[in-house]
């Protein structure tokens, strides 16, 4: 029992909220926004690699848990967009949805620790539902009642969806594809905001 509780304790991280009059708020943001574009880039060179990892949803989340929605909001706006403009991706036809998905991510992470004071793990886990509604309501106001494009999905979802896509599907569809990313952000995010915040403690 006390070695459950030591590692909770071990995870636990605090929050920094950062203003938008405060430069570290853009300093650190350009830092993840690099990430954010790196990262992706590369993982696509594998494939449908970078469809499963959902790498750049990681340092946008990361950024809300750890800086407050103000930071959650900033990159999860301009990553998705800048990363179109250097690299390419995420495609165009995909661009605005994912660009909305981002902002629901990063914006949810930062409300869920700044407002309701909760701690890394739930934060994330509603943070992640919280960007899945963002991208529901995106679908559905910009496809309206027309054919959704299918999402990028490994053989195996795709299959499960041969009527094609409406709004929940495409997101049910996203999901399941990114499944192997959202494992490894639930296990790793956690981690990697108590790495963080050691390195935010020295500036």
């Amino acid at each position: 029992m006390e070695s459950s509780k030591n590692a909770a304790v071990s995870i636990a991280v605090p929050f920094k909220g950062l203003y938008f009059s405060d430069y570290r708020l853009y300093l650190f943001s350009a830092g993840l926004i690099a990430l954010d574009i790196a990262v992706p880039w590369w993982t696509h060179q594998f494939g449908a690699l970078g469809a499963s990892l959902l790498p750049m949803e990681f340092f946008i989340l990361l950024a809300g848990l750890m800086l407050g929605w103000r930071a959650g909001l900033l990159i999860g706006l301009i990553s998705p967009l800048a990363s179109y403009l250097l690299s390419g991706m995420p495609f165009i036809t995909l661009l605005p949805q994912i660009t909305l998905e981002s902002i629901g991510f990063g914006f949810a992470a930062g409300l869920m620790r700044e407002r309701f004071n909760l701690g890394i793990i739930k934060s994330l886990a509603l943070s992640m539902l919280g960007g899945w509604l963002m991208l529901l309501v995106a679908v559905t106001v910009i496809y309206g009642g027309r054919t959704i494009p299918a999402p990028l999905t490994l053989p195996w979802v795709g299959g499960m969806f041969p009527a094609g896509f409406s709004p929940l599907t495409y997101v049910a569809a996203a999901v399941l594809t990114g499944l192997p990313g959202i494992l490894a952000q639930l296990a790793l995010i956690p981690f990697a905001a108590k790495a963080a915040d050691r390195w935010l403690q020295k500036v």
